[in-house]
């Protein structure tokens, strides 16, 4: 019996990250994603009081959120 792991794509990391960051900012635009290591790295423009840009990382396989900055 085989195993399949199933992984999510950009799309659903961008989705995930977006309604993680959308608790607290004003979402502007997707601005990168790219998968490193297993991980997806989201930037995302935000404006709160101001506009800057947050990053959130989403594991590919879990679609869970491992970090922020």
């Amino acid at each position: 019996m085989s195993i399949s792991v199933r992984y999510i794509d950009a799309f659903r990391a961008k989705e995930i990250a977006m309604k993680f960051l959308e608790q607290h900012h004003s979402i502007v635009n997707v601005k990168n994603t790219t998968l490193e290591k297993g991980i997806w790295m989201v930037e995302i423009e935000v404006s709160a009081f101001g506009i800057h840009d947050m990053r959130v990382m989403v594991d590919s396989r879990t679609g869970r959120i491992v970090g922020w900055d």
